[in-house]
């Protein structure tokens, strides 16, 4: 069950915290971290940061060393420029809701 209320899976009608949270993890070797470091403190400095699915590519590339056209450092939180941004949850096809306002 997910909490006191004894409901499970996808049980509500339209999306709760529930559904939507997801546990993010970042896993770094010492080679890497001692490779990185500037990656590996803002991992750490951003770790409290509210963190949306959309940023997950970004900070992968990041991560890889890749250099792509459109790069926006904002969005990788690898980065020491990420900046937290408003995070969205599709209720439907074409709407949205602010993932704040979910019960």
């Amino acid at each position: 069950f997910d909490d006191e209320r004894h409901l499970f899976m996808h049980a509500q009608q339209g999306a709760t915290r529930h559904d939507t949270h997801v546990p993010l993890l970042v896993w770094m070797n010492a080679p890497y971290r001692a490779a990185h470091p500037a990656i590996a403190q803002a991992l750490q400095a951003n770790h409290r940061k509210k963190i949306s699915h959309v940023d997950v590519f970004p900070t992968l590339l990041e991560a890889g060393g890749v250099q792509w056209q459109g790069r926006d450092a904002r969005r990788s939180f690898a980065s020491s420029s990420y900046e937290e941004q408003q995070r969205s949850v599709m209720t439907g096809l074409r709407d949205s809701a602010p993932y704040d306002s979910l019960r």
